[in-house]
């Protein structure tokens, strides 16, 4: 018998169980890659009656290296290659266990390295440089330490086919649930674009409803500027004639800011334009009492039942007699008076915010205006750009600004770097009366 020839004697056969019964179930599939004949039916004697988990063995002969390489192509399933190194050359054996692993990409596939010549193929380096799972030599592998080695290999590639069916199956969830992702994103990325196009569209109504920016009644010169904090805005200004020695005007800051407040501001351009298109005797004595008006505008909003309330200031200003008649619920900060010398808040009596409480009173003030004057409003987002850490800090500086400016919208603009803005806490708007 030569050297690759295992003596029968070492293969224990008696030392190899007899099954408990017939499986049915598909068979471990056995590559045995080996040039002696002797070997390959040996090998069969032992395994051909093993049961691992209740399935058989299936042995698979390959007599070289070449034909192993061809056999595996065909047969991926393959669960155990006992190889031989020393074929049709010395390190054929060495040759195939690199092609599985590198070529064919074979990871699962438990490779079992026997060996009749270790002086050619040393344990210690072969373990270190090939992916190889066992190394035997032939002359010490009994029947009962070869079944020990392919039922541990079993036991090896078994548990490895399920960590990689696992992560297939963790591939294809995250594929499925990235593919459910992209067309969530590609429906949000629609959505977004039509509110966006939506959201656009309300901003230019929204701008369209305001009053031209510089207009002029009499010796009154009114201009206006309005920055929202997101498309549509909160704040609204509006001026207009009431009767031929009359003129009108508001200034409101909506309770938040965004679509819902914008509303807001449409339903009061419209509760306002109501009362100046029918242009009767008690509209126009409505909308010559800023008290009385405030009231019926605020049980109006509440009628609405719509949950928002807003500050509002409302003027007069007579032009015969150079006297400004106003009220306000709730306007802050309040107006400033620039009387050519010295600025000083408009700091008067005011009602509640509008659309709150039924009850709610408001009143009437009167003033005497200069001959040159400049008044100037602004909503409260003005107070969250200015650097000071109090609210009277703010308030100071706000005055002292106005005291420095020469009262035109390119003035307060640049005073305030609000042209380049483009985040804002909450919208700004301002309005400017000069005579």
């Amino acid at each position: 018998m030569n050297e690759q020839t295992l003596n029968t004697e070492l293969l224990n056969f008696a030392d190899n169980p007899e099954p408990d019964k017939i499986s049915l179930a598909e068979p471990w599939k056995i590559l045995v890659v080996d040039d002696d004949v002797e070997i390959h039916q040996i090998t069969k004697m032992v395994l051909d009656r093993l049961l691992y988990k209740s399935r058989g063995v299936k042995i698979i002969n390959a007599y070289s290296g070449e034909q192993s390489i061809r056999v595996l192509h065909e047969n991926p399933d393959i669960a155990i290659v006992l190889l031989d190194v020393v074929m049709e050359t010395e390190n054929a054996g060495l040759v195939v266990a690199k092609k599985i692993r590198e070529e064919l990409n074979y990871k699962e596939i438990r490779i079992i390295l026997r060996t009749g010549h270790p002086g050619y193929a040393p344990e210690n380096k072969i373990i270190i440089d090939y992916d190889i799972n066992d190394y035997k030599e032939k002359t010490e592998l009994t029947s009962q330490k070869l079944v020990t080695s392919v039922i541990s290999a079993l036991r090896s590639y078994e548990d490895f086919i399920k960590i990689r069916d696992l992560n297939l199956n963790l591939e294809n969830l995250v594929l499925e649930r990235t593919k459910e992702l992209e067309k969530t994103n590609a429906k949000l990325q629609s959505s977004f674009k039509k509110i966006h196009e939506d959201l656009e569209a309300g901003k230019r109504i929204q701008f369209r409803l305001l009053p031209v920016r510089d207009k002029v009644f009499g010796k009154y010169q009114f201009s206006r500027f309005l920055i929202p904090s997101l498309y549509l805005s909160g704040d609204f200004v509006d001026y207009f004639q009431i009767d031929d020695t009359s003129v009108g005007f508001y200034f409101a800051d909506v309770c938040g800011h965004g679509a819902s407040s914008a509303f807001i501001t449409v339903l009061l351009k419209s509760l306002v334009d109501n009362y100046i298109r029918d242009n009767d005797t008690e509209s126009r004595e409505l909308l010559k009492n800023p008290a009385k008006f405030l009231k019926v505008i605020s049980n109006q909003i509440l009628s609405e039942n719509l949950d928002k309330h807003l500050t509002l200031f409302y003027g007069v200003l007579d032009q015969n007699n150079n006297v400004l008649t106003f009220a306000h619920g709730g306007q802050f900060p309040h107006p400033i008076i620039h009387n050519g010398s010295e600025s000083f808040f408009l700091d008067h009596k005011g009602g509640m915010p509008l659309g709150l409480y039924k009850e709610a009173e408001y009143y009437d003030h009167t003033i005497n205006l200069d001959e040159e004057f400049v008044f100037v409003v602004f909503s409260d987002g003005i107070l969250e750009i200015l650097p000071q850490d109090s609210l009277i800090g703010r308030q100071n500086y706000l005055l002292s600004k106005i005291n420095s400016t020469k009262f035109n919208n390119n003035d307060i603009l640049e005073m305030f770097e609000l042209k380049n803005r483009t985040e804002l806490q909450d919208d700004i708007a301002f309005l400017i009366i000069k005579r």
